[in-house]
């Protein structure tokens, strides 16, 4: 059956010509095959005969397709029926028709066509190429070898880069959007999420969503897309680093029975290191790098654009030596043919379609034209051009420097060997299949393209030579004139790939070029915000230094548990009241500093203020004593207050320090170097409201007493500053090695590792890293000429009892028994940076360096230390 390539009517038995439009009959050649579908045979839009069902996707079926009219093959995706009614499904179809048409690329399968049919629906056209989805190729062969995911990793970069560019996100990417044609290019397909991230994307790509609802494939969705966050092309980043993770090693980096653990995964679980995964890999640590950095939970902390993403992926490339030319794109890792396949089978075609649906894509330069010809004669002219190539090649050169006069001053043999690789690669070209450039010659125009080979002279030099064949295409034609002329026509169209191909390799290098240069533009733009940024972090650090109120609501003081009132002498001003206090009392310190010692503390009932006044006055501070306390809002406390005298620079006063124990005291006061029955039977079995709970348990205590701390001496910044670092330099050394701070005081600081399961080693590195980082701290203090604190450091293994102190709103741990006395007695025995520890915890760390110390004596009887040796 024929059809009319204008109207697609069907016209039996012999007829040639169409009786409406007078245009000769075609043959469709969709036939139905194996693959047939619901629509297979049938003509869409007067044009489109519908053949084999090439995919399926979750937004429609793909059909491979003829073009009636020009005889053109191509693929069609139709929307699945049950979503044509559906009008945000049909604007998802149409917006991926926009984005591909908008986004023209390489790497990018061409649409060509787009519109509605009343029994079909929903249909678009799109180019027919031959591949397998990248997803079946994991499947087959994962791990892929690192050279092909090099070089597919960088097309796909510069797809999306190009994609980005028109202010749009892809956000479904995965390998089955995805397709490598046997020439080893990628394409990218599916822009039915596409999503518009600048203003000026324009309004044809306004959102087609639904509330609550995200979209894409949970495997390779980044964290802000399930999170739904504002999204821009970062997102794409971390979709193509789990492409690349899954290709690099086989399988994703988060899995899950379901798809709450998948995402749960993407959100907070660190990336698995791929050497852990499957040590048998090898990867160099540059990959993982670049794969840990893509899958970066923060957006910030990935690569700030595509551009970006595939030079680093350039430079790996480049240092384990893989070339990523064109040409060499499906040696590496390529997979081979089956053996009972015949030598001129090709890869079944495959669809450019949704989701699962995989595409077929296209071949690159060179184009082999479909054109018969004559082999023998072709051969022949060949062989004699080849034969009188040294004669060729001398009249080239010497007619190129009358055409160019610059090449009179070039060295001869240069130019003469440059002529010789150009003729002899156009001369081969002229019988047989249309080759592709050899690599000698491409690599060579890459590289001179700009200092001494313009395309206006190589394509001089082949033409002149081409003239200069004239005499060898008559000889070859053996005179005869109609040969001569089908000979020539012959080779006119033999020369077109060639010429074709050397202006595609001249574009390549003019595009590698720009895209270069925009990379370092984005890279010295980066650089500039990255000052701009660090002088602007200056500034403030600056600003914060001057900053007298800043220094007093130093850091330190928030830390502390127990409550800070500092009151300046003279004025009775309260100039600090840290966040301690604002528990305690319930009343804020923005409403309290700046205030009257006495205006704000006759809020507190049971507070002898009359006596602490007449103390201070006397002797100048106030001595240790408890206290029964009502806060304005009602709530009584049992509290433990003194006040100690406090001088910074031209500013004195007091410092009151409470400690909020309520009915513990009685425990914490009867509780010596051992715990008798009785006091265990009366905290087990007080029924009060604030009972308390205890347990008892083989804890490691580190003591730390300051040398040399003399705030009196120093100005309150200078003091604060101290603090600072003092305080920051325990909570970076213990917290991570499972340490909890019990106590931490200008006097002693007391830690305990309570859950040490057999192995003292952790307390121990903590304590060696404490006394490293404050001998640090000290050391690059002294140098800033800021004053310096030194501290003994002790440690010892015992059996203790952990109690919970306090009351219902605070609670506070704090430990007791007669390791922590050792531990103490140890400090105050080590020298400045020195770490002592008992015979009890070297015991239980075999590994330790350590030397005989001195002895200490607790409660009367001595005891042995060991001094740790630490590494220089």
């Amino acid at each position: 059956m024929k059809h009319c390539p204008m109207c697609s009517r069907s016209f039996p038995g012999e007829e040639r010509f169409c009786s409406v439009h007078g245009l000769p009959l075609v043959a469709a050649h969709a036939a139905a095959g194996e693959h047939a579908g619901e629509w297979t045979g049938h003509i869409l839009d007067g044009r489109y005969q519908l053949g084999d069902v090439l995919g399926q996707g979750g937004m429609g079926v793909v059909y491979a397709a003829e073009n009636l009219r020009i005889g053109r093959r191509c693929a069609v995706k139709l929307l699945h029926p049950a979503l044509v009614a559906d009008p945000k499904m049909r604007m998802r179809l149409f917006r991926e028709v926009q984005a591909a048409s908008r986004v023209r690329h390489p790497n990018i399968v061409e649409i060509w066509d787009f519109g509605e049919h009343e029994q079909l629906g929903s249909f678009l056209v799109m180019e027919f190429v031959e591949g397998t989805s990248l997803a079946r190729r994991i499947v087959d062969d994962a791990p892929l070898a690192l050279p092909l995911v090099c070089r597919i990793g960088v097309q796909l970069c510069a797809a999306l880069a190009a994609t980005h560019a028109r202010g749009l996100i892809h956000r479904d990417l995965k390998p089955a959007n995805v397709i490598l044609t046997p020439a080893g290019v990628a394409k990218v397909l599916d822009f039915g999420l596409v999503k518009p991230f600048r203003a000026d994307a324009g309004e044809d790509f306004a959102a087609v969503t639904t509330e609550g609802v995200v979209f894409g494939t949970p495997q390779y969705l980044s964290p802000e897309q399930v999170l739904d966050l504002p999204l821009d092309p970062r997102a794409d980043i971390y979709s193509l680093g789990v492409v690349l993770y899954e290709m690099l090693v086989g399988r994703l980096p988060f899995t899950g029975h379901t798809i709450m653990e998948v995402i749960e995964g993407h959100r907070g679980r660190p990336v698995p290191m791929p050497s852990v995964v499957d040590p048998t890999l090898k990867l160099p640590a540059e990959a993982e790098l670049i794969l840990l950095r893509a899958l970066a939970k923060e957006p910030k902390d990935r690569y700030p654009s595509m551009l970006a993403f595939r030079d680093a992926l350039c430079g790996l490339a480049e240092a384990q030596g893989i070339r990523l030319a064109a040409e060499a794109a499906a040696d590496d890792g390529a997979r081979e043919a089956p053996a009972d396949a015949p030598a001129d089978a090709a890869p079944a075609p495959v669809a450019a379609g949704p989701d699962e649906a995989t595409a077929p894509t296209v071949a690159t330069l060179p184009v082999t034209l479909p054109w018969a010809v004559e082999s023998i004669p072709l051969a022949e002219l060949r062989d004699r051009a080849l034969r009188q190539l040294d004669d060729l090649t001398d009249r080239t050169v010497a007619a190129l420097r009358v055409a160019f006069p610059h090449y009179r001053g070039h060295d001869a043999a240069s130019v003469r060997r440059r002529v010789v690789l150009v003729l002899k690669a156009a001369i081969e070209s002229f019988a047989g299949e249309a080759p592709a450039l050899p690599a000698e010659l491409r690599a060579h125009l890459t590289q001179q393209a700009a200092a001494e080979l313009p395309l206006a002279e190589v394509l001089g030099a082949v033409w002149l030579a081409y003239v200069m064949c004239r005499p060898l295409v008559l000889e070859t034609a053996r005179e005869d004139l109609h040969r001569y002329v089908e000979l020539e026509g012959q080779l006119d169209r033999r020369l077109v790939p060639f010429f074709v191909g050397l202006v595609d390799v001249y574009v390549a290098w003019a595009h590698g070029r720009l895209v270069a240069l925009n990379e370092a533009l984005e890279r010295r733009n980066e650089e500039l915000q990255r000052l701009r940024a660090a002088l602007a972090e200056e500034v403030q650090r600056t600003t914060t230094r001057l900053s007298e109120s800043e220094g007093l609501k130093a850091r330190v003081t928030e830390s502390i548990s127990s409550g800070l009132v500092l009151v300046e002498r003279g004025s009775w001003r309260i100039v600090l009241f840290n966040r301690a206090m604002e528990r305690l009392t319930g009343l804020p310190a923005a409403a309290v500093v700046g205030k009257s010692f006495e205006e704000v503390m006759h809020q507190v009932e049971g507070l002898p203020l009359d006596e602490l006044v007449e103390q201070v006055r006397m002797h100048g501070e106030v001595g240790r004593r408890k206290a029964r306390l009502r806060f304005p809002g009602g709530e009584q406390r049992t509290v433990y207050l003194r006040g100690e005298p406090f001088a910074a620079g031209e500013t004195t006063g007091v410092l009151y320090v409470i400690d909020d124990v309520s009915e513990r005291e009685r425990i914490i006061e009867n509780l010596g170097r051992y715990l008798s029955r009785d006091v265990v039977e009366r905290i087990l079995t007080d029924q009060s409201e604030l009972q308390p709970a205890g347990e008892s348990s083989v804890a490691a205590i580190l003591a730390v007493q300051l040398r040399g701390f003399q705030p009196a001496a120093l100005a309150i910044e200078e003091v604060v500053g101290l603090l600072n670092d003092y305080v920051r330099d325990v909570a970076d050394a213990v917290f991570h090695h499972g340490g909890t701070i019990e106590r931490i005081t200008t006097a002693e600081t007391v830690v305990y590792f309570s859950k040490l399961r057999g192995r003292t080693e952790p307390a121990v590195a903590a304590a060696v890293e404490l006394a490293g980082r404050l001998a640090r701290t000290a050391a690059r203090r002294a140098a800033a000429g800021q004053p310096t604190v030194q501290a003994g450091l002790g440690m010892h293994l015992g059996e203790v009892l952990v109690l919970n102190v306090g009351g219902e709103r605070l609670m506070v741990k704090t430990v007791a028994g007669e390791a922590r006395l050792v531990a103490a007695a140890m400090a105050q025995a080590a020298g400045p940076g020195e770490v002592l520890v008992s015979p009890a915890l070297r015991a239980g760390a075999a590994t330790l360096a350590v030397e005989p110390g001195p002895a200490v004596e607790v409660a009367g009887a001595p005891a042995g230390t060991f001094r740790v040796l630490r590494p220089h």
